[in-house]
């Protein structure tokens, strides 16, 4: 869209437009502006072509010559075949991203059903050893949570380990081998 230099402080180049345009309608049609004219305006105001009218003076009062509306015209329809290539490419790179995004929803998608039935068979497996072996559930259960409150209990040391050997400035052994300072 053509950029204006003479918009207002506290304007955008949009609104100040649809100010100046609903402005004219009102001299040219009269105050309230016919329905009729203004669904004409809206249809105007939001077409792909639009800028066409804003960059060939079509929002300009209308010429009494015939001659320069037909020159107004002429330039505009020559400007036509660009901006509806224009509007073709920038379609079809939103329909590209979109089938981007679709492509990668649905891979998500596939990832988190094949998660679901994962867990889905796990469940099933857990309540069948629990229903035919009681005791092996059980045991299950227990030695899952004793590696989990052992791993809480490793990590709390690891924690506390790093924290006091960074109080007293000294380098301390990473996790994952080598020496890490701070």
């Amino acid at each position: 869209m053509p950029q204006y230099p003479d918009v207002p402080e506290g304007e955008t180049q949009e609104t100040w437009l649809r100010k100046e345009c609903l402005k004219g309608l009102a001299r040219r049609y009269g105050d309230p502006i016919p329905a009729e004219v203004h669904q004409a305006w809206q249809t105007l105001r939001t077409s792909a072509y639009a800028d066409a009218f804003r960059t060939h003076g079509a929002l300009e009062e209308a010429p009494d010559d015939p001659a320069v509306m037909r020159q107004r015209l002429a330039e505009m329809r020559a400007h036509l075949p660009a901006l509806a290539t224009r509007i073709d490419t920038t379609r079809a790179e939103a329909a590209q991203d979109a089938r981007h995004e679709a492509v990668a929803l649905r891979a998500k998608a596939h990832d988190l059903r094949a998660a679901a039935e994962q867990f889905q068979a796990e469940q099933q497996l857990r309540r069948q050893i629990s229903g035919q072996a009681p005791q092996w559930h059980a045991a299950e259960e227990a030695a899952r949570d004793a590696a989990l409150q052992q791993e809480r209990r490793q990590s709390t040391l690891r924690t506390r380990q790093t924290r006091e050997q960074a109080q007293r400035g000294l380098p301390h052994q990473h996790p994952r081998g080598g020496i890490r300072v701070g």
